[in-house]
């Protein structure tokens, strides 16, 4: 990992570009530079503290993708599971899903420890976990009912509790049971109503029946009278 330093201003003696940080130094000092040019060396202490002035970015190699460590972008989470052979193998906290890479590093940032008790938290409280939630633990069958408000990460063990009971583990978060909801009974009025309607377009289809079946016999009476 590197970084690397632009400044966004021209000064009299340097042009806008990329600098070099000199954190030996408490201020400013010349050095000279590779091809014999004489130029400003900022300290870091500095330049973090102009950030008007300069842009710092940082740079990650290869190597700095290990396993456990986590990278963020604009909208996902990811958790390495191994780097081999120029593929980085992740876990989308985000979305549980797993993935590969060739070009992880150009796209994700490196979290730190505060970063990712943070944002996993913030994870867990839209998936749901909280007071009364029922959770199958991690890797076994018993079954816990979440109580109290304290969720904290360990970092050591890279694991996520609410209060005392284990709710992620390692890039696996524990499944919520989801409550069984009874059928709903049907409304008995409504149902009368209903009978109701049904009766009577019987009653009435039967009538119409009878009422045409007496409209032909006398059409064919009077047929008949007058021949």
């Amino acid at each position: 990992m590197r970084t690397e330093v632009k400044l966004l201003k021209e000064l009299p003696e340097i042009q806008a570009g990329t600098v070099g940080i000199g954190s030996q130094f408490d201020g400013l000092t010349r050095y000279s530079f590779y091809n014999g040019t004489w130029v400003l060396t900022f300290s870091e202490d500095q330049i973090k503290s102009l950030p008007d002035w300069f842009e710092i970015k940082t740079i990650y190699e290869p190597e700095d993708v290990k396993e456990g460590t986590y990278w963020k972008s604009p909208n996902h989470i990811r958790r390495i599971k191994k780097n081999e052979d120029n593929k980085v193998y992740y876990r989308n906290i985000t979305l549980d899903t797993d993935g590969m890479s060739r070009h992880f590093i150009e796209n994700d940032i490196l979290m730190t420890t505060p970063e990712i008790s943070a944002a996993l938290i913030k994870e867990a409280e839209r998936r749901g976990y909280k007071v009364g939630t029922r959770i199958r633990s991690i890797g076994g069958a018993n079954t816990y009912t979440l109580e109290g408000t304290d969720t904290k990460y360990d970092a050591e063990y890279d694991e996520l509790f609410y209060r005392r009971w284990r709710i992620y583990s390692k890039g696996t978060w524990a499944q919520i049971i989801e409550e069984k909801k009874e059928p709903s009974k049907p409304n008995p009025t409504f149902k009368a109503v209903e009978t109701f309607i049904k009766v009577a377009y019987v009653h009435t289809s039967k009538a119409q029946s009878n009422l045409d079946r007496a409209s032909d016999m006398i059409k064919r009476l009077k047929q008949y009278k007058e021949a």
